[in-house]
């Protein structure tokens, strides 16, 4: 194998693929974007140290057919003063969302629809351990 040169010539490409520098840091890149994807997600979902942020109320939700299986892409509306938020569900059938603690979290509603779905509330849960962090359970079964 020839050793690299000065010039950085197409040999010293090769000679570094094939040395285990590359595949350490190549390993060490794909790890570092792991880790801030994972601590993105958290700081999406509101989750810091295992808690809701102070100030506001984070809900977590999911909606399910009949049989409990996910309903994926359920549009999920949120009733606010004279309009409404409207999301999503993800493909495990799962959504968040956060408020602050303007709201009441007594009067928030959440609206779960989707076609060939019956229109269905959600039933809210708090958490015992955590005040600030409700689930959300959409039943919705079929038409």
């Amino acid at each position: 194998m020839t050793q690299p040169t000065s010039t950085r010539s197409p040999l010293y490409f090769n000679y570094f693929l094939t040395n285990g520098t590359c595949k350490f840091v190549v390993l060490f890149a794909g790890l570092f974007a792991c880790v801030n994807v994972w601590a993105c997600d958290q700081q999406s979902l509101g989750v810091h140290g295992g808690e809701a942020p102070r100030g506001v109320v984070v809900y977590v939700g999911f909606a399910k057919d009949q049989n409990g299986r996910a309903v994926p892409d359920t549009r999920v509306s949120i009733p606010i003063g004279n309009g409404s938020y409207v999301i999503h569900t993800n493909a495990a059938g799962a959504f968040t969302f956060d408020f602050g603690l303007t709201e009441d979290p007594a009067s928030i509603v959440f609206v779960c629809a989707k076609d060939g779905y019956q229109s269905t509330t959600g039933k809210k849960i708090k958490s015992s351990a955590d005040p600030h962090r409700i689930l959300v359970v959409c039943s919705m079964p079929r038409n």
